[in-house]
């Protein structure tokens, strides 16, 4: 587990379309307390001469970075930004240190974390876009809207799932607004989208999870009845146990549930685009775990066998085999042969046990993307 060599990435990432989306999220999730209020309040622009330098460098920064840093606002300040801008110019940041043939030195990185280990574990304290999403007991489905204005849109999207699809919906506001999609999340606290009831015992009430089954139809029928083009669908189905509906409608078969869905979805002429869940980790709150023990497989990391149980939204897409219903599968951007890594090119994974962290999702969406434009097509 401490031999990295044998899992070096794979080539040098070149500076393509997929590395400027990279760059742009990236720079785009440093965190709010390193946006506008620390430059307008701190001591970095209070003299003009620093102002317009630091206008200059940034300028520089970014029209060297490509076409889709554009329009995107600086997220800057002054501590630790020169380090991040640097380290978003590295090849080897985040996901790309796993892939094959690239020249990185091991899959967790050696240098500086990007953002570190305690500011990621801090990210539980407020979870970005939680206003969006349902809680356990609330079931009426009342979107919010992210991105592009939909009047102003050039694809309107939905996100729809349980708290793995909210942790998504900041990318996701990024890119809309520097692609001009107009962003629809509909999710809820630990529901999944789909036509089987979810069972968790540790939230198992029967408020609840008629909560989840009320607002799954609810959600089902808003997003039939829209105008969107596109509906990503994603969610953590590991956890869960499945049943039929408290009334009697719907499947106990979890697979069959997510494809009535999918089918449903696609059938109201909607192209439907699934991420595949993250893998899961030991349990323990990772950013913590890293913070504490550093970059140890063995107390924060999880072997590949165990992290990646069947995907049943995968098996639902491969059920339906329709050309309007993708999958985006990430697994070996989280995992290669034998590990899945709890810091992946300097980049915490999760801020808790099995959330992504804003900064590696955002990294992410380089993958993502493609997907969504070719099933727009």
């Amino acid at each position: 587990p401490t031999n990295q060599s044998a899992n070096q990435a794979s080539y040098t990432l070149p500076c393509t379309v997929p590395f400027e989306w990279a760059t742009s999220i990236g720079l785009a999730y440093l965190s709010t307390r390193f946006i506008e209020d620390p430059l307008r309040q701190g001591s970095l622009l209070a003299r003009p001469a620093r102002a317009f330098a630091f206008a200059g460098a940034g300028a520089l920064v970014f029209l060297g970075i490509g076409a889709y840093a554009q329009g995107i606002v600086t997220r800057a300040a002054e501590n630790g930004t020169a380090l991040q801008i640097e380290q978003l110019q590295n090849p080897c940041l985040g996901p790309a240190a796993l892939k094959e043939k690239s020249h990185c030195d091991s899959p967790m990185g050696s240098g500086d974390f990007f953002v570190s280990p305690e500011a990621v574990a801090a990210q539980n304290k407020s979870v970005a876009f939680r206003e969006c999403q349902q809680k356990l007991s609330e079931s009426q489905a009342e979107p919010c809207l992210l991105g592009a204005e939909p009047d102003e849109s050039s694809l309107d999207i939905i996100v729809a799932g349980d708290s793995h699809a909210t942790a998504w919906l900041g990318s996701f506001d990024e890119v809309g607004k520097a692609r001009g999609w107009s962003i629809q999340p509909l999710t809820k606290a630990s529901c999944p989208l789909s036509d089987s009831s979810r069972i968790l015992d540790s939230e198992a009430t029967d408020e609840n999870r008629r909560s989840c089954e009320d607002w799954s139809a609810g959600a089902l029928q808003e997003i039939i009845s829209s105008e969107a083009d596109v509906v990503v669908l994603t969610s953590y189905q590991s956890a869960y146990d499945w049943g039929p509906r408290s009334d009697g409608t719907g499947t106990d078969d979890p697979v069959a549930g997510f494809a009535q869905v999918m089918k449903d979805i696609a059938d109201s002429g909607k192209r439907v685009v699934v991420i595949k869940a993250v893998p899961r980790t030991n349990g323990e709150y990772v950013a913590a775990c890293v913070e504490e023990n550093g970059r140890s497989l063995d107390k924060c990391g999880l072997s590949r066998d165990e992290a990646l149980p069947p995907d049943l939204m995968e098996e639902a897409q491969v059920l339906l085999d329709r050309p309007d219903v993708t999958l985006v599968d990430l697994d070996d951007s989280f995992c290669d042969a034998d590990w899945c890594y709890p810091v992946v090119g300097d980049v915490v994974v999760y801020r808790d046990y099995s959330h992504l962290s804003s900064q590696y999702a955002g990294l992410l969406m380089s993958e993502v993307i493609p997907a969504i434009e070719n099933t727009a097509k």
